[in-house]
């Protein structure tokens, strides 16, 4: 009797352990899946799906686990964020989280995944408080705005001669410090911001900004914006007659960007964590493999690959771990070095990475890299 009761709960055991091994790893998403932002949210899932699929097909992070992706639509909006944030990690129980597009967005989910000690990683949104409020599950793998905005203005003073600089951006934290960052890295180079605009993230109608700016006569143009927004700021500029250099942050290195601007799009200077035409093996070999995967989005942008590299670095973090749980990966997170497309990814005591930075023109319909840089802080 006795003899099969030990048999009885050893095959349970074994079971139990079975099928823990076998559990999914989940990863919980938060991009905006509707609204104006919704293809620029589009594009980072379908990154990281791809990621998840090639390391799926290998065995996943950890032999007998694959990653599951639990998606979550965000719109890009704080509160939206949040809701979506709190069914992930309490609903669903994933592992981590990775989001959100807007860096306001992703400030308001912070301290959910602080408070709940979730490991949350960001690989778009490059606003600097998030690396500078001392919370210990957030990780951010691409650039801070100003290590571009940095990349960026050394490129434009020293190469395009350019002195006088207008600002044109989101009124949302990205905004604010793509400004803030713009005016002390221009002064610091030996240059000058004459003037910084923000408009609603709903506008349509910018001519009234493109005027005055026309009126101060700069040299260059700085304009930050996603996809939609930064289309319509280039289609009006265009029509507005203003033919200064335009250096663009966000979306003006993809190939929607230019389909949407037309003829807009040419000759635009920008500055990107990624740039598709990036002459490395590893990227080549991403870029066929998305384009075969999602033969309808074209050639990949900066949201696919940080989706994309983001799903990786996890991965690597969780085999680093050998466990799933959330403080296990939050740890490995600390040590983690991610060799990946945007550059060897590893983090600092702030949470923050230090990946490639590309500056970048639009030449018939194409974005030439024509410099990169690694990052500094």
């Amino acid at each position: 009797m006795k003899k099969g009761l030990f048999l009885f709960l050893g095959i349970l055991i074994l079971s139990w352990t079975s099928l823990a091994l076998s559990a999914p790893i989940k990863i919980g998403m938060i991009y905006p899946l509707s609204g104006p932002m919704a293809y620029d949210g589009q594009s980072v899932v379908s990154g990281a799906k791809l990621a998840a699929e090639e390391i799926n097909s290998k065995g996943g992070p950890l032999k007998g686990q694959t990653i599951e992706l639990v998606i979550e639509d965000g719109q890009g909006l704080p509160a939206q964020s949040v809701a979506a944030a709190e069914k992930l990690i309490n609903r669903d129980k994933v592992a981590v989280l990775i989001g959100c597009l807007r860096s306001t967005a992703s400030l308001a989910v912070q301290p959910i995944a602080e408070k709940n000690k979730t490991p949350m990683l960001s690989v778009i949104s490059t606003a600097p408080k998030l690396t500078e409020g001392g919370y210990k599950y957030y990780f951010r793998a691409c650039p801070k705005e100003e290590m571009l905005v940095d990349v960026a203005a050394r490129y434009i003073v020293s190469k395009l001669g350019v002195k006088k600089l207008c600002y044109l951006g989101p009124n949302d934290e990205w905004g604010r410090a793509g400004l803030d960052a713009w005016t002390k890295l221009m002064k610091e180079y030996g240059g000058q911001l004459l003037n910084g605009d923000f408009a609603p993230n709903s506008e349509t109608n910018y001519q009234p900004y493109l005027t005055k700016i026309k009126s101060l006569n700069p040299d260059a143009v700085a304009v930050q914006a996603e996809t939609l927004m930064a289309s319509m700021i280039f289609k009006q500029a265009k029509d507005t007659g203003l033919a200064m250099p335009f250096i663009g942050h966000g979306a003006t290195a993809s190939q929607e960007f230019m389909r949407l601007a037309g003829d807009a799009a040419e000759g635009v200077y920008s500055m990107m964590p990624y740039v598709y035409t990036y002459d490395s093996p590893q990227n080549k070999a991403f870029t066929q493999a998305y384009d075969k995967r999602f033969p309808d989005r074209g050639m990949p942008d900066k949201y696919a690959v940080g989706g994309y590299d983001g799903i990786y670095i996890l991965a690597d973090a969780i085999a680093k771990a050998g466990k799933t749980d959330r403080e296990s990966i939050r740890n490995a997170m600390t040590k983690v070095e991610s060799k990946r497309i945007q550059g060897i990814i590893k983090f600092d005591a702030k949470g923050q990475a230090h990946p490639l930075a590309f500056m970048a023109q639009n030449k018939k319909g194409v974005p030439m890299v024509i410099g990169y840089l690694e990052t500094k802080e």
